[in-house]
């Protein structure tokens, strides 16, 4: 079976980007995605020139935290206006205006990573806003049109590490609807791969137990995706240093509060454990990125 261990939020801080770097070197993660809006994106597209040369890259796809591309989207302080919910609710119905500002507000995070030369092997996206099925279309179009052949598809099995009940915490806030939510999704977004003839992973882990992705849990995630048996799979995580002094300014509030949480040091010491080492070998796993799709 072959895992991509895939760490979103490269460029978004410098605790990210620094956590990211460790984890990678550690040779446990093998992908990352990339926030153009990131206050650390400059260092982390020179990290991806250097130390990172051979990690897979992304694009983190966002239009929901931080500064906007473009002014359509944005409030009058410049931030994205719209929430996942927001641009679901406004795209139940077909929204041509509003799906044409997505299309050149997206356009524009795709021009900047060429740019500055980064070799993109995938996307996805900031709060899993690609999923919803309007704009999961755009995207696969865009794809096309820059060869680039995968893409998340936000799709998780039901799965339950034998840990202790602290894991249980992921089902009282909201991953469980978010679960439910991107399942849902998923149903229109196939037809919508197949018709880009986009590629994508057999399966996808963490969005039920985002947060609290520690070793145990990763472990169950591996045992249920050999247990059907799948090709490859995506295992997602948030690794950060927390507190990196580097860390002046930050996107919105959340993303402060987020990516100085308890649980990116808890993620970035799973990731570096001897314990998954030993697993990954222990399992046979190869690991893998998205151009092994």
């Amino acid at each position: 079976m072959k895992v991509i261990f895939h760490n979103d939020d490269f460029g978004l801080t410098y605790g990210f980007t620094e956590g990211i770097k460790e984890s990678y070197l550690n040779k446990s993660t093998t992908s990352t995605s990339i926030r153009t809006n990131g206050t650390a994106f400059n260092d982390a597209t020179e990290l991806l020139k250097t130390s990172l040369k051979k990690i897979g890259v992304g694009i983190h796809l966002n239009l929901t935290d931080g500064p906007c591309h473009t002014q359509e989207l944005s409030t009058p302080s410049g931030k994205y206006k719209f929430s996942v919910f927001e641009y679901f609710m406004n795209l139940k119905k077909v929204n041509r205006k509003l799906l044409s500002l997505i299309e050149s507000e997206l356009k524009e995070q795709f021009k900047i990573c060429f740019k500055f030369g980064l070799p993109i092997d995938h996307v996805d996206g900031q709060d899993h806003v690609h999923m919803i099925p309007g704009i999961f279309e755009i995207i696969c179009k865009l794809c096309k049109k820059y060869d680039i052949k995968s893409i998340r598809l936000t799709r998780e099995n039901l799965f339950f590490p034998k840990v202790s009940p602290i894991y249980y915490n992921a089902f009282r806030n909201m991953n469980f609807a978010k679960y439910l939510f991107l399942n849902y999704c998923t149903k229109e977004n196939l037809s919508i791969l197949h018709k880009y003839k986009m590629k994508t992973t057999s399966m996808f882990y963490g969005v039920l137990f985002s947060n609290f992705m520690e070793i145990e849990v990763i472990k169950a995630a591996l045992e249920n995706a050999k247990k059907n048996n799948y090709e490859i799979i995506e295992i997602l995580s948030h690794p950060a240093i927390i507190k990196s002094p580097k860390d002046k300014y930050y996107t919105s509030d959340f993303i402060a509060n987020y990516s100085n949480s308890k649980n990116r040091s808890q993620e970035l010491s799973a990731l570096k454990s001897k314990q998954l080492i030993d697993l990954i070998k222990k399992m046979n796993i190869e690991k893998a990125t998205f151009a092994n799709i």
